[in-house]
């Protein structure tokens, strides 16, 4: 965090470590209670070397809440390294946070 704020899109990567066939991932919002960066709009990429992304995998709304959301993916994809991509934050602030991502896998 800064003066200056990046715009949007913000997105982090994840390396599960191995190629796993996901079905979906958990997201749970910053837990202070301010809800600050509570990510509003997302769209999710997968890629096996890190580099090559592709066109998302899913892509949906978050609702505005504290709980944790449980998204499930249309059909499961086989992939070692994830990106959450946020398009925008609920509030229309410029920067996006987060407490917990897990993955959903086989």
């Amino acid at each position: 965090y800064s003066i200056t704020l990046a715009k949007y899109p913000h997105w982090v990567d994840f390396d599960a470590g191995k190629q796993k066939v996901i079905k979906g991932f958990t997201y749970l919002a910053r837990q202070d209670g301010s809800l600050n960066g509570c990510i509003k709009d997302y769209e999710i990429y997968v890629s096996n070397d890190g580099k090559n992304w592709g066109s998302p995998v899913n892509k949906g709304t978050f609702k505005n809440s504290s709980e944790t959301q449980r998204i499930m993916f249309d059909k499961p994809v086989k992939a070692r390294y994830i990106r959450l991509r946020a398009l925008n934050e609920q509030r229309g602030q410029d920067f996006a946070s987060g407490a917990e991502f897990s993955l959903i896998a086989e």
